[in-house]
């Protein structure tokens, strides 16, 4: 992927909030309990749908902590500095 194309934003933005997402479980394994409290989940329930032959599920959530939302934003200030 090269710097300055919407692949690679997005991997960067969806890196830095894994990243953010699993600092703040390890900070609140530790005690620090507010960095890895939800600060939103977001989704659609999963959707199925059955045609006898083979079947579809879909779905889609987002959970968020307070280190993925630190961790989206550093992403997103690496991006807009390297492009």
């Amino acid at each position: 992927m090269q710097p300055g194309t919407w692949g690679y934003t997005i991997f960067v933005l969806i890196l830095g909030a894994v990243a953010g997402t699993l600092i703040g479980q390890v900070a609140a394994s530790y005690g620090v309990k507010i960095l890895g409290q939800s600060i939103a989940n977001i989704g659609l329930d999963p959707a199925t749908l059955d045609l006898r032959a083979f079947t579809l599920t879909v779905g889609f959530s987002l959970k968020m902590n307070l280190m993925g939302l630190v961790g989206l934003l550093a992403g997103f200030v690496y991006v807009r500095r390297t492009s």
